[in-house]
């Protein structure tokens, strides 16, 4: 029976050092038991549970087969597999997922004893976000539209066989980007507000008097270092926390601040294959 929190952090082999620092700033203020564990794509083809198939462009750019759509990064779809990762881990805590590209600047068990009191499935900030039809973002790679953009960035939920039973891999495997990222359409009822200072994004966002979350959505330290200028406190707290963690590291002897999932999903008596195909 696990009864600590856990983290799911979308994993992009691109961003590794980001993945890394979001880690690490989750873990150094986290006043609870915690766990933190890093969505993947190849690691769960190997178990099985993400058989999705995508092409690359000669750009970088990622093409889904499934729905014949863009998408910018490895773990746009892989991370609705979370529900369904929380209850083969036997989670009993609260659960988080978070995109790689964060900044957490206070505790987050903030926000994980909120949603363990709340009667609503899933916390998500709000956003109401819109862009340019096909603009690129700061990695090169194609944005679109779609209904709740931005919800999934960052969500919070208790394990249920409800939204285990929901976002299951043949479902996740399966259907459109859109339809996952808009939550399968949920009742907003199934959903409570985060505070928006979660998820402050720079140059989007009008500063919140505290600052809980920095989302380096639109351009970041690692991908665009020529636009410190635009958001030179952000920039510089990134690099202050990338320093906190390469000392840590030097101690610790180890790069990777978040435990092995496949371990952890082995541990609990999951094979290969359970689902789909690899």
């Amino acid at each position: 029976m696990t009864m600590h929190d856990t983290y799911f952090i979308g994993y992009d082999a691109r961003e590794h050092e980001a993945a890394a620092v979001a880690a690490y700033s989750i873990q150094r203020r986290a006043t609870r038991w915690s766990r933190v564990y890093m969505i993947e794509h190849q690691a769960l083809r190997r178990l099985g549970l993400f058989w999705r198939s995508w092409s690359v462009s000669s750009s970088g750019q990622f093409f889904d087969t499934e729905d014949e759509r863009p998408f910018s990064t490895a773990f746009s779809h892989s991370r609705f597999l979370v529900f369904h990762l929380a209850r083969e881990l036997e989670c009993k805590g609260p659960c988080m997922f978070v995109d790689c590209d964060w900044l957490f600047l206070s505790d987050t068990a903030k926000l994980m004893e909120q949603q363990e009191d709340n009667p609503h499935q899933i916390g998500v900030v709000m956003r109401d976000r819109k862009v340019a039809e096909n603009s690129v973002k700061m990695d090169g790679m194609v944005q679109q539209n779609y209904p709740r953009k931005l919800w999934s960035a960052l969500f919070t939920f208790m394990p249920s066989d409800d939204l285990a039973d929901k976002f299951s891999p043949d479902t996740v495997n399966a259907v459109s980007g859109r339809d996952l990222h808009a939550f399968l359409d949920m009742p907003a009822t199934e959903f409570w507000p985060i505070d928006p200072s979660w998820h402050y994004i720079p140059s989007l966002d009008p500063a919140p008097a505290k600052i809980n979350g920095i989302h380096f959505s639109e351009f970041s330290p690692w991908l665009n270092p020529e636009r410190g200028d635009e958001a030179r406190e952000a920039f510089n707290l990134w690099h202050l926390e990338k320093g906190n963690w390469l000392n840590h590291a030097s101690i610790a002897r180890s790069l990777t601040p978040w435990d092995d999932l496949t371990a952890a999903l082995m541990a609990q008596g999951l094979t290969r294959p359970t689902y789909g195909r690899i």
